[in-house]
C-alpha cells in the first residue's frame, strides 16, 4: 500500500506550485533592459578610466558589470516568483517595517559616511545605499495597502497620505536626503492618485496634495532660513543661479557639464575622447550624461532617450494589462521611479534645477541602484506573465465550456487536460 504524504509536505508542494509563474518573458522589455545596461557599462568605462589609473583602467566598469550580472540573476528569479507572494509577505506590513528599519539604521554604527553624507549602510564587506531598498519597499507596501484597504473612501486616502508623510519625514530627519524624499513623495502621490476609482475623490486628494506641497515648501524655507545662509542647500541654489561665481567649487560640476554638452555637437567627439571628464569629478556617477553628450553628442542622447522611452512604454502597457490592482500598483511605482529619476538627472545636468544627488538609471556607476532597479523590473515582468497566464486559462475555460455545451467526442479529455494544467500552476 502506498504511504500517504504528510499534510506538511502537501502544503509545501502547493505553496511552491502557487509561488511560481511560468510562461514567456516580455521579450521587448527584456531586451530593452539588456541594451540599456550594455550602453551604461560602455559609458561607465569611457567616463571612468581616467579615474582608475592607480588601480585598473577597467576598475569601475568591472564593478558595474558584476553588479549588472548579479542584478540580472535576481531579475530572472523575481520574474518567476508570483508577485502576490512578495507583496503579501508579512501581510504587507513587513515592507513598511523594513523601510523604517533601514532608515533607523542610518543612526546606528552600521551607517557609513561618504563625501560628508551618511546615506550608506555597511554590513561587513558589503555596503549599500539605503535609499534604493527603501524605494522598493515603499512601492511593494503601497501595492498591498491599495489592494487590501482600497482608496475609494476618504479616510483610507487620509491614512495612506499620513503613512507616506510620516515615513518621508522620518527619512528626512535621519538622513537629510531631500532628493530621495522628493522622489518617494512623487511615487506615493502617483500611486495614490492612479488607484482612486471614484472621480469625486480626485479633487479631495489634489487639494490635500497641494496643501502638503505648500506646507513642505514653507517648512523647507523656514529650516533653510533658520540654519543660515551657509547651509549647503542655500549654497547650491546660489551656485545654480550664479555658476560663474562658484566655478571653482559648488558650481564646478554644472559649469563643466555645460561645456561638455556644448562641445559634443550632434555626433560628438567620439567614444573615449572626452576632455571634460578629466576636470569633472565623479564623471561616472550623477553627471555621466554630460560625458555622453560630449562623446556621442545629441545622437547618443537620442538613442538613450529612445531606449528609456520604449522601456517606460512597455512598463505602462504592463500596468494597463495587469490582472489585479497589486500588479498595476507595482508597475506604476517602478514606472514613476525610473521616469522621475531620469527627468531629475537630465534637469540637473542641463542646469534646469540645482544640483542634487539623483542617479541616471542603468548609467550612473553604483551597484545598489542597478541591482534594486533590476529586481523591481523582475517583478514587473512577473506581473506581465501572471496576467497572460490567467487570461490564457480564462480563454481556455471559455472554449472548453462551449465545447461541453455543444457536446462531442473528446470534450472530457480536454477538460482533464485543462484541470491538470491549472493544478500545475
Amino acid at each position: 500500500m502506498k504511504k500517504k504524504k504528510a499534510p506538511l509536505v502537501r502544503r509545501m508542494k502547493e505553496f511552491v506550485k502557487t509561488s511560481v509563474v511560468w510562461g514567456p518573458l516580455d521579450h521587448n522589455l527584456f531586451f530593452t533592459i539588456i541594451f540599456l545596461n550594455v550602453y551604461g557599462i560602455i559609458m561607465v568605462y569611457s567616463a571612468s578610466y581616467n579615474n582608475s589609473i592607480t588601480k585598473n583602467y577597467s576598475y569601475f566598469m568591472n564593478n558595474q558589470l558584476k553588479n549588472v550580472i548579479f542584478g540580472f540573476a535576481i531579475m530572472i528569479v523575481a520574474s518567476y516568483v508570483n508577485y502576490h507572494r512578495i507583496v503579501r509577505l508579512g501581510w504587507g506590513w513587513f515592507w513598511l517595517l523594513a523601510a523604517v528599519a533601514i532608515i533607523a539604521a542610518l543612526k546606528t554604527p552600521l551607517a557609513h559616511s561618504e563625501l560628508g553624507a551618511t546615506r550608506w549602510i555597511k554590513l561587513g564587506p558589503v555596503s549599500f545605499q539605503a535609499a534604493e531598498p527603501i524605494k522598493a519597499a515603499i512601492i511593494i507596501f503601497f501595492a498591498y495597502y491599495v489592494s487590501y484597504w482600497g482608496l475609494n473612501r476618504w479616510y483610507n486616502q487620509v491614512l495612506a497620505c499620513l503613512l507616506a508623510i510620516a515615513l518621508l519625514g522620518f527619512l528626512f530627519f535621519f538622513s537629510n536626503n531631500l532628493s530621495t524624499v522628493i522622489v518617494l513623495f512623487c511615487i506615493c502621490a502617483v500611486i495614490i492618485l492612479s488607484s482612486v476609482k471614484k472621480p469625486d475623490l480626485y479633487w479631495y486628494f489634489l487639494i490635500g496634495l497641494a496643501l502638503i506641497i505648500i506646507a513642505a515648501i514653507g517648512v523647507t524655507v523656514y529650516l533653510l532660513m533658520h540654519q543660515g545662509a551657509e547651509n549647503f542647500r542655500f549654497v547650491r541654489i546660489r551656485a545654480w543661479l550664479h555658476p560663474e561665481e562658484y566655478a571653482a567649487d559648488e558650481g564646478l560640476q554644472a559649469m563643466q557639464a555645460r561645456y561638455a554638452i556644448g562641445a559634443g555637437g550632434f555626433w560628438g567627439k567620439g567614444l573615449g575622447q572626452s576632455l571634460i571628464k578629466f576636470k569633472l569629478s565623479y564623471s561616472y556617477n550623477d553627471f555621466i550624461l554630460a560625458i555622453i553628450c560630449e562623446e556621442l553628442g545629441v545622437f547618443g542622447v537620442i538613442v538613450m532617450m529612445t531606449l528609456f522611452g520604449y522601456l517606460l512604454y512597455r512598463i505602462y502597457k504592463i500596468a494597463q494589462n495587469a490582472w489585479d490592482i497589486e500588479g498595476k500598483v507595482l508597475a506604476i511605482g517602478v514606472f514613476t521611479q525610473i521616469a522621475l529619476q531620469l527627468l531629475i538627472n537630465v534637469m540637473v545636468v542641463t542646469s534646469v534645477i540645482p544640483t542634487t544627488g539623483v542617479t541616471l538609471p542603468f548609467f550612473s556607476a553604483g551597484g545598489t541602484s542597478v541591482v534594486f532597479l533590476l529586481a523591481e523590473l523582475g517583478m514587473v515582468l512577473n506581473v506581465d506573465k501572471y496576467a497572460k497566464e490567467r487570461r490564457f486559462f480564462e480563454e481556455a475555460e471559455r472554449h472548453v465550456a462551449q465545447m461541453e455545451q455543444r457536446g462531442g467526442i473528446g470534450v472530457a479529455g480536454w477538460r482533464r487536460r485543462l484541470d491538470s494544467a491549472r493544478t500545475r500552476r
